[in-house]
């Protein structure tokens, strides 16, 4: 665990309580997420992502120009360890549909990634919570879905449809 005070956020967020994160996709939202959990206190988090970092990925993320053709979770490793103290998990590969518990986060940019991640965590009962960030152009949209309560199934399957070509 870090070395953060966190003492002034104990009356929103308490990380005594902060259950496992696993966060799929390390890119422009998904970087900056890692970040921003490590330093609430979120003792656990396991990244993955596949992908080296590009020129166009540093001006949205968590990301500096030194990190180019690094590996994304071993460059966002780093920044994590380096701002907060903390150890992230950091797969690098892409999710393909290993087995979730708890608390997903879902950083990806399509809506195939976003069906396969559905598949392993709807009506699993050791997931608590998946919470889906979708960027496009002017559009920002964040999901958070209990994947066994009936009405949020039906609510985000209508939102989940497969990426024009």
């Amino acid at each position: 665990m870090s070395d953060l005070n966190l003492s002034q956020q104990r009356g929103i967020f308490d990380s005594d309580y902060a259950k496992p994160v696993t966060l799929i996709g390390a890119g422009a939202v998904g970087s900056q997420v890692a970040v921003m959990l490590a330093k609430l206190g979120v003792p656990q988090i396991t990244v993955y992502d596949g992908d080296a970092i590009e020129s166009h990925n540093i001006s949205m993320s968590a990301y500096c120009p030194d990190d180019l053709g690094r590996f994304k979770v071993e460059a966002l490793s780093s920044h994590v360890l380096k701002q907060s103290g903390l150890t992230i998990r950091a797969i690098n590969e892409m999710y393909t549909g290993e087995p979730l518990t708890r608390t997903v986060v879902a950083c990806v940019d399509t809506m195939e990634a976003r069906s396969l991640i559905w598949n392993e965590v709807k009506r699993n009962p050791n997931v608590d919570i998946l919470v889906d960030t979708r960027v496009a152009r002017e559009l920002i949209s964040i999901f958070a879905i209990s994947p066994c309560e009936e009405e949020e199934i039906a609510y985000y399957e209508h939102f989940l449809y497969p990426t024009a070509d």
